[in-house]
C-alpha cells in the first residue's frame, strides 16, 4: 500500500511537469467527469464501508471468535467508525471511538 502510495505521488509529480512545460491544462469537460466520478466513487465507498462496519458489528458479538481476530476487527471497527464520524473520505483519520 505504500509502495502505491510513493509510486502515485512520483507518477503525479512526473505528470504534472510534463503538462506544466507544455502548458496542457484539462478541458471544463474533463474536470467536470472528473468531479463525478470522484462524487460516484465516495458514494460507494461511504456504502461499502457501511456494510463493512454492521458485518465487522456482527462478527464482534460471536462468542467463538479468537482474541487475535477480535483485536483486528476492533481496530478496523475503530477505524470504519472515525472515517465516518470524521467525513473522511481518502482514508485518512484519526482513531475514533468504537460502535
Amino acid at each position: 500500500m505504500r509502495e502505491e502510495a510513493l509510486r502515485n505521488l512520483v507518477w503525479s509529480a512526473v505528470f504534472g511537469d510534463y503538462a506544466q512545460q507544455r502548458k496542457i491544462e484539462p478541458t471544463p469537460a474533463e474536470i467536470d467527469s472528473q468531479i463525478r466520478e470522484q462524487k460516484r466513487f465516495m458514494s460507494e465507498d461511504k456504502v461499502r464501508r457501511s456494510k463493512q462496519r454492521e458485518e465487522l458489528i456482527a462478527e464482534l458479538k460471536s462468542p467463538g471468535l479468537t482474541e487475535a481476530r477480535r483485536k483486528q476487527a476492533q481496530q478496523h471497527l475503530e477505524t470504519l467508525n472515525s472515517l465516518r464520524d470524521h467525513g473522511c473520505p481518502d482514508g485518512a483519520g484519526a482513531k475514533g471511538p468504537g460502535p
